[in-house]
């Protein structure tokens, strides 16, 4: 009978072995995000719906004042991702060079920011080639007076997507 357990044994660990590499194999290895400002947001818990995602940032762009400066040829055909965010409207571009627009755009986060002293205004945020635009007024309902984006809401969003730059445009 002590002979038994040693067969018993070799087995278990043979089958538990097999078991083992089955599921190692079957693991499914998640790629990368195809959206990671969507990815981003969602992270960071914040409410977020993709709208649409568009090729004319001279024609679509929500801050108005801003559509002169995608006139260029190169510009003008750059994927504009549409979000709805916390209530709130973004766009986010990705420029093809980190020195373009810096001048319209520089790095860092402004809200309220304005190309011209009586221009209309929009929260923005660059991170390299990585442009956000917010809104500053939330969604328009017929009857009621439009409310504006709280800062804490904004500031969440500057947060998650500069984390989302952080993870997929830096080398």
């Amino acid at each position: 009978m002590r002979r038994g357990w040693v067969p018993a044994l070799v087995m278990g660990v043979a089958a538990a072995t097999g078991l083992y590499g089955m599921l190692a194999a079957a693991e499914r290895k998640l790629p990368p995000p195809e959206d990671p400002w969507l990815d981003g947001w969602t992270r960071a818990g914040l409410k977020v719906e993709s709208r649409a995602v568009t090729d004319d940032p001279s024609r679509r762009l929500l801050f108005h004042d801003a559509r002169s400066c995608f006139d260029d040829a190169a510009l003008k055909t750059l994927p504009l991702r549409n979000y709805q965010v916390q209530q709130a409207r973004a766009q986010v571009l990705v420029l093809p060079s980190e020195t373009l627009l810096d001048k319209e755009f520089p790095q860092g986060r402004h809200l309220n920011y304005r190309l011209t002293d009586k221009g209309g205004k929009a929260h923005a945020c660059r991170m390299g080639r990585a442009l956000l635009l917010v809104s500053i007024d939330g969604p328009k309902i017929p009857f009621f007076p439009t409310m504006r984006i709280p800062k804490s809401t904004v500031e969440a969003v500057f947060d998650a997507f500069e984390a989302a730059v952080e993870r997929s445009l830096r080398p």
